[in-house]
């Protein structure tokens, strides 16, 4: 992953693996502390955002999520419009 963070074969391997072992809060943390890691790398990297959404989406780690993405990073990619249409209980939409 660290060589190749833009591979979609490497994010959806991840995504297998993370989904098979079910690790619940656990890995929903770990998840989005790694893609928090990649972003600050490089913060249009597609594939690390569509892998946080999974996350969020998979583990149901909607709190928090909002102030991550209006840290300003992420407008380009929809992560705001994805949560106000997956979870419409958020409050900024």
């Amino acid at each position: 992953m660290q060589e190749s963070p833009k591979n979609y074969q490497v994010w959806y391997h991840r995504r297998f693996l993370v989904d098979a072992i079910d690790g619940g809060a656990e890995a929903a943390a770990t998840e989005l502390k790694f893609t928090k890691a990649i972003l600050a790398l490089d913060s249009k990297n597609y594939h690390a955002w569509s892998h946080r959404q999974w996350v969020v989406k998979r583990f149901n780690a909607w709190d928090g999520e909002l102030s991550f993405v209006e840290g300003g990073q992420s407008l380009q990619w929809g992560q705001p419009a994805c949560l106000c249409l997956t979870r419409p209980p958020l409050q900024r939409c």
